[in-house]
């Protein structure tokens, strides 16, 4: 991916919606591919699921100010764990294209989930590796123990959760910058031994 900012906006604050969804509304009513490893408790029981245990991702992001790192969300937003693989690079010029690789690979038996975070600074292909984190079994805990009330059924998620499931949803996401993206992809790829 490549991008560019095009000026600095306004902050805004973003609100999450903690109204209940029906469970045959997640992803539209539309089931997954089969193989396609889901939320834990998938398919949900009929009724209401609380629509914050569907909330769960990994992030990579890079900062304006060159600071990189990696965040979990187990739940949105109680969830949410530490920063991880906090890096430093020189800050991001504005109104420059800047190429963004993130990377995330499960391993095959579930033990842990890779991060990679790279960066194309000249937007000339080629990309160095600015981050990297691996996260396993008590590594990397949310910073509440409910998680939202997400530790019981259906999903029954534990505090050091690793998200090994693909929800349907991937998303890019600006805070407070305006910028162009060009050329966004998202692919899969074979899981680690």
């Amino acid at each position: 991916m490549l991008a560019r900012s095009a000026g600095w906006a306004s902050q805004r604050d973003h609100a999450c919606s903690s109204t209940p969804v029906d469970s045959s509304q997640v992803n539209g009513g539309v089931p997954p591919p089969p193989g396609t490893v889901t939320w834990p408790g998938y398919p949900f029981p009929p009724g209401n699921v609380n629509v914050q245990c569907l909330g769960t991702a990994y992030h990579g992001n890079v900062y304006p100010d060159g600071r990189t790192l990696f965040e979990k969300e187990i739940s949105h937003i109680g969830g949410y764990g530490q920063q991880r693989g906090v890096a430093f690079v020189d800050p991001i010029v504005p109104s420059k294209w800047l190429g963004m690789k993130f990377l995330l690979r499960n391993a095959r038996a579930g033990a842990r989930v890779h991060l990679e975070l790279w960066l194309d600074k000249k937007s000339d292909g080629t990309f160095t590796k600015v981050a990297e984190y691996d996260d396993g079994p008590g590594a990397w805990l949310a910073l509440s123990n409910d998680i939202d009330g997400c530790t019981i059924a259906p999903f029954g998620y534990r505090v050091d959760q690793l998200i090994y499931w693909a929800g349907p949803w991937v998303t890019f996401r600006s805070d407070a910058l305006a910028i162009e993206v060009s050329r966004l992809s998202l692919r899969e790829i074979a899981p680690l031994p």
